[in-house]
């Protein structure tokens, strides 16, 4: 692994070699100009950020979390796991929480475990929210900073030493067949009431989450199956449905 500074028709690169490959990259704007002092001070700069390159490179080669990218705010980077979320809104609804708690000057490596039993009180006592949604809350601050481990942002997990709130036991409340038929018979009022109805009842019979179910169209459906990528692992998911798009519409 190394890295030098190269310079082409003025234009200055970062030369680098790792894991057995060479490529190099563009230090935009950085240009040589033919004075002399001018020069000096661009290839200084250019010395400074190959110094940096150095570390990014250090870092990931022998796992140690790059301290610059731990100085991210907690609010940003959860963010950002929200923007490649297939269903953000539990994790926007967090992060509501955390901008309220946090106020924005939380940054990742400076969260420890008294902030982590903090921020989880202030769930439980300050917001109002009940066990469940206090404790789905915590779940998602805990995914968050698990994952900035994996994205070697901190070396550890703060909250691996933190109790978690505790989750009520479930009661479900579903529909047995005949209330499904009852449904079905029970005729609704308007087109509104209709269409909603029979999207109610589609969502029955394949087990879409109403997010999929907003989202989808005729085009996701392929030899009598509905065929979904998930937005962040481009991954398909395959859900079976009737044999053609005319047993569909009879939903």
């Amino acid at each position: 692994m190394g890295v030098r500074i190269w310079v082409n028709k003025n234009k200055v690169y970062l030369d680098i070699y790792e894991n057995g490959r060479r490529h190099r990259e563009r230090l935009s704007p950085l240009e040589l100009c033919g004075d002399k002092q001018t020069d000096k001070e661009t290839m200084r700069l250019a010395g400074i950020i190959k110094a940096k390159r150095e570390q990014q490179l250090f870092s990931g080669e022998y796992d140690i979390p790059n301290p610059s990218l731990g100085r991210i705010t907690f609010e940003n980077y959860v963010q950002s796991l929200a923007d490649k979320a297939d269903n953000p809104q539990s994790i926007q609804q967090a992060l509501l929480h955390l901008k309220r708690f946090s106020r924005g000057n939380i940054q990742i490596n400076g969260i420890d475990s008294k902030w982590v039993e903090d921020f989880q009180t202030y769930l439980l006592s300050d917001c109002g929210l009940k066990q469940g949604s206090a404790a789905a809350y915590g779940r998602i601050i805990r995914m968050a900073l698990n994952r900035a481990v994996r994205d070697q942002l901190i070396p550890r997990n703060p909250a691996a030493g933190v109790k978690s709130l505790k989750e009520p036991e479930s009661n479900r409340v579903y529909l047995d067949a005949d209330e499904v038929q009852r449904l079905a018979d029970t005729p609704l009022g308007g087109v509104l009431g209709a269409d909603i109805r029979r999207a109610f009842l589609f969502s029955c019979f394949v087990g879409l989450r109403i997010s999929d179910l907003k989202g989808l169209r005729w085009g996701d459906i392929d030899h009598g199956q509905i065929v979904k990528k998930q937005k962040k692992t481009s991954t398909p998911v395959y859900v079976p449905l009737g044999t053609t798009k005319a047993d569909i519409r009879k939903c």
